[in-house]
């Protein structure tokens, strides 16, 4: 130990034979090489020293994992596989079906699978705004028109008093 104070073997944490990748541990007896004290110290000063290479190995992590998330939701809920979302990505040049904001201006930088709530059909894609227009006009077309006669009505007389 690093301590160099003797101590038994109960102070020492339980460690597996081998690492995540496979490669053997340098353990005694299946405990660690530093006690519990010195352990946490040497994890400090290597944290402390690497906090950038830390900060961003769970940033990539992150992301990777939303990614991940994100397609395998696709597929379960809309058995939309990524290949295809791609291509409606594609098709629609990475743009909303309806504002035409690009997936990068987009909530999240996503653009959200549009679909009919009765039949389930898959539409387009949108950005997270007009996906929950639709949504909250429950997808009503004579709301929707409704709505866009009214926004038109007093747009055009905004500067009247």
């Amino acid at each position: 130990t690093k301590c160099l104070a003797k101590k038994p073997l109960s102070d020492f944490q339980r460690r597996r034979s081998t690492n995540r990748n496979g490669t053997k541990c340098k353990t005694y007896q299946g405990r660690d090489y530093h006690c519990h004290p010195c352990f946490l110290e040497k994890h400090a000063v290597f944290r402390s020293a690497h906090r950038q290479m830390l900060r961003d190995n769970m940033k990539r992590y992150w992301v990777n994992r939303r990614v991940k998330s994100q397609a395998y939701l696709r597929l379960r809920k809309y058995g939309l596989t990524e290949d295809a979302y791609q291509g409606m990505v594609k098709v629609q040049g990475d743009r909303c079906a309806i504002c035409g904001i690009p997936s990068s201006v987009a909530a999240k930088g996503v653009l959200l699978v549009d679909h009919n709530h009765t039949t389930g059909a898959v539409r387009e894609l949108l950005c997270t705004c007009c996906n929950m227009a639709i949504g909250l006009l429950k997808e009503n077309v004579d709301v929707i028109r409704a709505a866009a006669l009214y926004v038109e009505k007093h747009n055009n007389h905004a500067n009247v008093p």
